[in-house]
């Protein structure tokens, strides 16, 4: 079955002369020559090749739509079917969700602050309070001052 050339981004003219010379190709078993053959103008050229390929076409064609179409087809039997299609695709960037921002209160400030205070030592903070100190860094600022003296027989 023929690709679909319309789904890569081909008018349905050209969507119409690709798939009939696809076939056409496929009937004359000649994907391999074509894949070997270099850019030429194949309205000009004269080979038994291009006669087997025309006597299957349905679609009559100018010289220049035969020249157009013959060089798409060249193209998709040396690259292959992935890579060709991959040549007329575009990848959309996929949008991210929007990030949550965690609104800022005073009661909120109070939670987490009260939360630190009474965490006991060496336990992680929650992830509601570490998102929270992240998003809004001065609430540390209003932790009150500890007193982290050392005692006395402590000194060295």
């Amino acid at each position: 079955m023929p690709l679909n050339y319309g789904a890569l981004g081909f008018s349905d003219k050209q969507n119409q002369m690709f798939q009939d010379a696809e076939i056409a190709i496929e009937k004359s078993d000649l994907f391999e020559w074509l894949s070997n053959t270099g850019p030429v103008d194949y309205s000009k050229l004269i080979c038994e090749e291009i006669d087997r390929i025309g006597h299957h076409m349905k679609y009559k064609h100018t010289p220049e739509s035969f020249n157009e179409t013959m060089t798409e087809m060249q193209k998709l039997a040396s690259m292959g079917i992935d890579a060709y299609c991959s040549l007329y695709t575009v990848a959309f960037p996929i949008p991210s969700a929007p990030k949550q921002v965690v609104q800022r209160t005073a009661e909120m400030d109070a939670k987490v602050i009260d939360e630190i205070i009474n965490r006991p030592p060496f336990k992680r903070a929650p992830k509601w309070s570490q998102e929270y100190v992240t998003a809004h860094p001065a609430v540390l600022r209003m932790l009150p001052k500890l007193d982290v003296s050392v005692p006395a027989c402590m000194h060295i």
